[in-house]
């Protein structure tokens, strides 16, 4: 083998690492909204719709720059698992209670 097919090699391998490591940051972060919303909302108290409460964070900003929002999608997906409902006025309640809540 040629020093060039080594590099070529050791180039890739390190990308495909750093790939690795990119999805399992992303996916470390969503789990960390994810935890973060679930706790917010409990400690609101906000179990249903009487109770629901404004998350100022689960809207999207198209204006912002810079990191990353997980909260919005976090939010948007928790919606569509169940776990999380919306209210028409835009307010949100859990709909699946965290275990040894009551």
């Amino acid at each position: 083998m040629t020093s060039d097919a080594i590099q070529i090699g050791i180039a890739v391998v390190l990308l495909v690492v750093v790939m690795v490591l990119v999805r399992r940051l992303v996916v470390w972060r969503f789990k960390r909204a994810v935890n973060f919303i679930m706790r917010d909302l409990e400690s609101k108290g906000a179990f249903d719709p009487a109770h629901a409460v404004d998350l100022p964070y689960a809207k999207r900003d198209p204006w912002r720059l810079g990191v990353r929002n997980y909260y919005a999608p976090a939010v948007e997906e928790m919606i569509r698992g169940g776990i999380v409902g919306q209210t028409e006025d835009g307010m949100y309640f859990l709909i699946v209670r965290p275990s040894g809540v009551v």
